[in-house]
C-alpha cells in the first residue's frame, strides 16, 4: 500500500518537475568569504527577515535562495566565525547574485552591522548551473510538512511517525533536558518564554545534525546565550480562553556590546481563574536570564538561570455516561464547589528552576568546542484525593452512574435525579468534610503511637485526606560537542556527556480536609491482613505514626540514574553527493534507595537496591544526491539500543527493591527515504520511513478485580512497527496567496504477543503470566492518518491563514489481560462471536476533522519600533464531538467475561478556542 502511495506521488511530482523547469526562477545566490584570509564561510545563514527563505553556505562558502517573490526584503547572515549583519535587497524579474565578504569574529553576535558588498549583478540566465556546487539539503527551504506538524495537526495529537517525545532529543544551550527515569520532556518547565525560545537549531526524522549523536525523532537545541538574542525590549499581552485567560510577558536584550557583554532578560505570567475546561484554572510565572562575557576573540561564558513556577487544575478524562449526564462533553470530575468556590482535587505545583554555564571555544577558524554544564532541582508535586475504610468520592465511580443499576425502573430514576441535580456530578466538599468531622467510627482512639507503648491519640481520624505526590528532580549534567572542517570536503563533529539524575518520590499530606489527624497506614493491607499490626505499617521503625498536614507519608523512595556516553560522526560534502556516518556509545545504570521500611517487606525496602547496568550502542549513515539546486534524493538509516527506563525498571517501585526480572535493552531499526524540491512557486518533501521496536517494556499498577487487590503487571519483550509515508507542499498561487498541502499515512502496529506477568502488589505473588493476543492490534493515542490544507495571504504587513485538518485511525489505549485465554475461559467465540469480538477487538473512535484560523497586522514604526497584533482560532467551526483519545478502564468481570460497567475513559479536542496576542517591539 505504501508503495502504491509513493509511487503516485512520485509521478505527479515529475510531472510538475518537468513543467517547473521551463519557468524562469528569481533567486538569490553567491558566496560568503571570510574577510581575514578570504577563505568560505561554511555554514552561514542567510535569510529573509519575516519569510521562510533561507540557505546555508556549502563547503565552498556558496548558498541559493529559491523560489523568492518580487519585493523588498531585509537579508540577514548569521553564522559562528562572523558578525551578524542584514542589508536590504530588492528583488525584481531577474536572478540576483551577491557575493559578501564578512568581518570575522568567533561568536554569533545578532546586531546589525554594515555588509561587506563585493557586487550585486542581475542574470538573465544560468551559465553556471551545469557545473554548480549545489548547496546542501537544509537550504531547500523550512520543511513544509514539519510546520503543519507542529501548528496544524498537534491538536489532534498527531505525533510524527508515532513516536512519544522520548524519542526525541531536546537540548537548551547543549544541555540534554529529557528526563532520564522515563525520557520524556517537560516544556511547562520553562514555558512562558516564547521570546528566548526562537534560536533553535532543529531535525526531525534520521538526517543528521552537528550538536548529538540524534534520535529517531530528531533532535532540538535551543540556543540561550544572550549574544544570540535580538537587542530589543518587547511587551506582549495575551487574552484567551485555553489553558489560561491571560498573559504578559516582557523580553530585553542588548546583544553584544562593544565591552564584551551581553544581556537578555524575560519574565511572563499567565493566569485565569478557568480555562476551557471548567476547574482548571491557571496560575504561572516564568522568568529568564542570560549573560554573555566575551573574553577575548577565543573564548565567550555564557551563564542561563530559568524558571516557571506553575500553579495549574487539572482535568481528567471520564466515560461517555459521565458526559452525558453533564450535558458536556469537557466534564471534568475533578472539582466541585466549597463555600461557593471552585476547589480541584488534582493540581499540579511545579517548580523546577534551570542553571547552566557555557563555555565557546573557538581552537582554530576552522575547529570550535562547545562546553555546557547545568543543573535543574526543584519540586513537582501532583494533588489527588485519597480515602481510608470510606466509600470512594469521585463523582464518575462507575458505581454511582445509571449503568450500574440493572435495567429498569430504578435505573432511569436515577439517570433522572443526576439530570435534575446537575451538582451531584462534582466533587462533594462539604460530605468530605462532614466525614471527617463527624462521620462513621469518629472519634477514633490510635494506640502505641510513635511505637510508645501506652501513648495513645484520640480526634478525628481522616477518612479523607488530599495528597501531594511528588516527583521531584535533581539532574546534573555535563556535554562537549567538538566541531571540526577538516577539509573543505569532510567535517567532523563529536562530543561526550556525563549525566547524574536523581528523582525523589514521596507523599506529602496536603491537606486533612477538617479532620485532626491521619495515620501512617496502608488501608489496603490493613484489609488484607487484619490484624496484623506490622504489615499495615508504612514505617516498621515508627509504627503507628501520627501524620500532620505538611508531613511526608506513605511511600518515599529515590531513583538513581546515571548516563554518560561519547558519540561522532563524519559528515563529507561533494558537488553531487552529502554522505554522513556516525556511532555512539553510552553506559546508563540506576539503582533504587528506599527511605522507609515498610511492613510488606521489611527485608526489601529500605536502602538501596542492586544496580541495574547497561552497554548501549548506536550506528547512523545517510546519504543525499543532488539531482540539482532545486531537487535531492535521500537515504538515511540508523541501529541503536536503550536502556530500560528506571521508572519501569522496578516491579513495584513504592514498596520494595525488586527489579523487573530479565530486564534488558529496547532494539531500535529505522530507515528513511526522501524527496525534496523546490522551484519557483512550489516546494515541499515527500518522505517514506520504517521503524521496528524490539523488546519494549510496558509496567504499569492497576486495582485488578480478579485477584480483588492491587496488581503490578508487567509486559516485556513487546515487538511493535512503525511505517508510513509524510509529505508536505507549498505552493505560491499569487504574489500574496499561497496554498499548503500536508498529510501523513501511517500504519503503528504491535508486531508479536508478549506475555502478560501480574504480581499482586501486597505479597510480590506471581499471579497470573499469560500470552497477550494483541498482534495487528494499532498502537494507540494518536490519529495515524492525519492531512491538512491551507491558504495563506501576506501583504503590507497583513497575514492570514485557514487550515482544515482531518484525522482518522484512532485507536484507544487497551487492556491487555482482556486478551489473554484466562480472561476469555466463560465465553465461547463460535456460540456467542458479537461478544467475544466486543471484548478482544481494539476500540476505534471516528474520524474527525478541526477548522482552525490565524491572522494577523504588524506596524513597521519610527526606529525600527514594530506593533503586531494577531488572532488565533482553533476548531473554528466548534466540533465538540472529537475524541483525540482514551483507554480501556483496567476493570473486567472474569466470571461472565464482560465489561458491563467499565466503559473506556475518552479525551476530547476543545471546541472554538482563541488566542489574541498584542506585541510592541522597540
Amino acid at each position: 500500500m505504501y508503495t502504491r502511495h509513493l509511487f503516485s506521488l512520485s509521478i505527479t511530482l515529475v510531472i510538475l518537475n518537468a513543467f517547473l523547469t521551463t519557468l524562469s526562477a528569481q533567486t538569490i545566490r553567491g558566496s560568503i568569504i571570510s574577510e581575514q584570509d578570504d577563505t568560505p564561510i561554511v555554514g552561514a545563514i542567510v535569510e529573509l527577515e519575516g519569510t521562510d527563505y533561507f540557505s546555508l553556505t556549502n563547503a565552498s562558502g556558496k548558498y541559493i535562495i529559491a523560489n523568492v517573490a518580487s519585493g523588498t526584503y531585509n537579508l540577514l547572515v548569521s553564522a559562528e566565525k562572523v558578525k551578524d549583519q542584514e542589508q536590504e535587497v530588492v528583488v525584481g524579474s531577474d536572478d540576483i547574485v551577491l557575493n559578501l565578504v564578512m568581518s570575522p569574529v568567533d561568536y554569533n553576535y545578532k546586531k546589525a552591522s554594515t555588509i561587506g558588498l563585493i557586487e550585486i549583478e542581475d542574470l538573465s540566465d544560468d551559465s553556471e548551473q551545469g557545473q554548480a556546487e549545489y548547496s546542501s539539503l537544509l537550504t531547500a527551504g523550512r520543511d513544509v510538512f514539519d510546520n503543519a506538524a507542529a501548528y496544524n495537526l498537534s491538536n489532534g495529537r498527531f505525533r510524527p511517525r508515532g513516536l512519544l517525545n522520548e524519542y526525541t532529543d531536546t537540548y537548551l544551550n547543549g544541555m540534554y533536558m529529557n528526563d532520564l527515569d522515563d525520557g520524556r520532556v517537560n516544556w511547562g518547565f520553562w514555558g512562558g518564554l516564547n521570546d528566548v525560545l526562537r534560536a533553535r537549531n532543529a531535525r526531525s526524522g534520521l538526517a543528521n545534525v552537528d550538536f548529538a549523536y540524534g534520535n529517531i525523532g530528531g533532535e532540538t537545541n535551543v540556543d540561550l546565550r544572550a549574544s544570540s538574542q535580538w537587542e530589543q525590549k518587547k511587551i506582549v499581552l495575551t487574552r484567551g480562553n485555553r489553558s489560561y485567560a491571560n498573559r504578559l510577558m516582557l523580553t530585553y536584550g542588548t546583544g553584544m556590546k562593544e565591552n564584551g557583554w551581553a544581556l537578555s532578560l524575560s519574565a511572563s505570567r499567565r493566569w485565569g481563574d478557568q480555562g476551557y475546561i471548567a476547574g482548571t484554572y491557571y496560575d504561572g510565572y516564568s522568568y529568564f536570564a542570560s549573560v554573555d562575557k566575551k573574553i577575548n576573540n577565543k573564548h565567550l561564558l555564557n551563564l542561563v538561570v530559568l524558571g516557571a513556577p506553575t500553579i495549574r487544575g487539572r482535568s481528567t478524562g471520564s466515560v461517555q455516561e459521565a458526559y452525558d449526564l453533564a450535558g458536556t462533553n469537557y466534564y471534568n470530575p475533578n472539582w466541585g464547589l466549597q463555600d461557593g468556590k471552585v476547589r480541584n482535587s488534582r493540581e499540579y505545583r511545579i517548580h523546577q528552576p534551570i542553571a547552566m554555564l557555557r563555555h565557546d571555544w573557538t581552537i582554530s577558524n576552522k575547529t570550535n568546542l562547545t562546553t555546557t554544564v547545568g543543573m535543574q532541582t526543584g519540586t513537582f508535586g501532583s494533588t489527588r484525593l485519597n480515602w481510608f475504610s470510606a466509600s470512594d468520592p469521585r463523582p464518575d465511580y462507575y458505581r454511582k452512574l445509571p449503568t450500574f443499576i440493572d435495567e429498569g425502573p430504578q435505573r432511569e430514576q436515577h439517570r433522572q435525579f443526576i439530570l435534575d441535580n446537575p451538582q451531584v456530578m462534582q466533587l462533594d466538599w462539604d460530605n468530605i468534610y462532614a466525614v471527617n468531622q463527624q462521620g462513621f467510627n469518629r472519634p477514633v482512639t490510635i494506640d502505641n503511637v510513635n511505637g510508645i507503648p501506652g501513648n495513645s491519640v484520640t480526634g478525628a481520624s481522616a477518612a479523607y485526606v488530599l495528597d501531594r505526590q511528588h516527583f521531584d528532580t535533581d539532574k546534573y549534567s555535563a556535554n562537549a560537542i567538538l566541531q571540526s572542517q577538516v577539509t573543505d570536503k569532510i567535517d567532523l563533529q563529536g562530543g561526550a556527556y556525563y549525566m547524574h539524575e536523581v528523582t525523589r518520590n514521596y507523599v506529602v499530606l496536603d491537606d486533612l480536609l477538617g479532620a485532626e489527624f491521619a495515620v501512617n497506614w496502608d488501608d489496603f493491607v490493613t484489609r488484607d491482613f487484619p490484624g496484623d499490626d506490622t504489615k499495615k505499617q508504612h514505617e516498621i521503625r515508627e509504627p503507628n505514626r501520627i501524620v500532620n498536614e505538611g508531613e511526608r507519608y506513605g511511600y518515599d523512595y529515590d531513583m538513581t540514574t546515571r548516563r554518560g556516553g561519547a558519540w561522532t560522526q563524519a559528515v563529507m560534502t561533494l558537488p553531487r553527493y552529502d554522505f554522513y556516518i556516525g556511532g555512539q556509545v553510552s553506559h546508563t545504570s540506576f539503582f533504587r534507595e528506599g527511605n522507609n521500611q515498610n511492613g510488606i517487606f521489611p527485608d526489601n525496602s529500605l536502602g538501596k537496591s542492586e544496580t541495574a547496568s547497561f552497554l548501549n550502542f548506536g550506528v547512523k549513515a545517510g546519504a543525499t544526491y543532488k539531482v540539482n539546486g532545486r531537487n535531492y534524493l535521500y537515504a538515511n538509516a540508523q541501529y541503536l539500543t536503550k536502556s530500560p527506563y528506571s521508572r519501569f525498571g522496578f516491579l513495584s517501585p513504592r514498596t520494595r527493591n525488586e527489579l523487573v526480572p530479565n530486564l534488558t535493552d529496547e532494539k531500535i531499526s529505522a530507515a528513511e527515504i526522501g524527496y525534496t524540491f523546490k522551484y519557483t512557486g512550489i516546494k515541499g518533501r515527500v518522505t517514506a520511513y520504517y521503524t521496528k521496536f524490539r523488546d519494549q517494556l510496558e509496567n504499569q499498577s492497576f486495582y485488578d478485580d480478579d485477584i480483588n487487590a492491587f496488581a503490578n503487571m508487567i509486559i516485556p519483550g513487546i515487538e511493535k512497527t512503525h511505517s508510513g509515508i509524510e509529505a508536505g507542499v507549498e505552493i505560491q498561487l499569487t504574489q500574496i496567496f499561497s496554498l499548503n498541502l500536508a498529510g501523513a499515512y501511517g500504519a503503528y502496529y504491535y508486531d508479536n504477543r508478549p506475555e502478560v506477568q501480574l504480581y499482586q502488589d501486597n505479597t510480590g505473588e506471581a499471579v497470573k503470566n499469560e500470552t497477550a493476543y494483541i498482534e495487528n492490534f494499532r498502537v494507540p493515542g494518536l490519529p495515524q492518518q492525519a492531512y491538512t490544507a491551507g491558504i495563506n495571504f501576506n501583504k503590507d504587513g497583513w497575514f492570514g491563514n485557514l487550515n482544515f485538518n482531518y484525522f482518522d485511525d484512532i485507536f484507544l489505549d487497551f487492556f491487555p489481560v482482556r486478551r489473554t485465554a484466562g480472561a476469555l475461559e466463560s465465553l465461547n467465540r463460535f456460540e456467542n462471536p458479537e461478544a467475544y469480538d466486543f471484548i478482544v477487538q481494539q476500540p476505534q473512535v471516528d474520524a474527525q476533522y478541526t477548522v482552525d484560523f490565524f491572522a494577523g497586522k504588524s506596524w513597521r514604526l519610527k526606529d525600527n519600533r514594530m506593533l503586531s497584533l494577531n488572532l488565533s482560532v482553533g476548531n473554528l467551526l466548534d466540533n465538540q464531538d472529537f475524541i483525540t483519545g482514551g483507554f480501556e478502564q483496567n476493570r473486567f468481570n472474569f466470571d461472565e467475561a464482560s465489561v458491563a460497567g467499565f466503559e473506556p475513559r475518552l479525551f476530547y479536542s476543545y471546541g472554538r478556542n482563541y488566542s489574541l496576542n498584542v506585541s510592541y517591539r522597540w
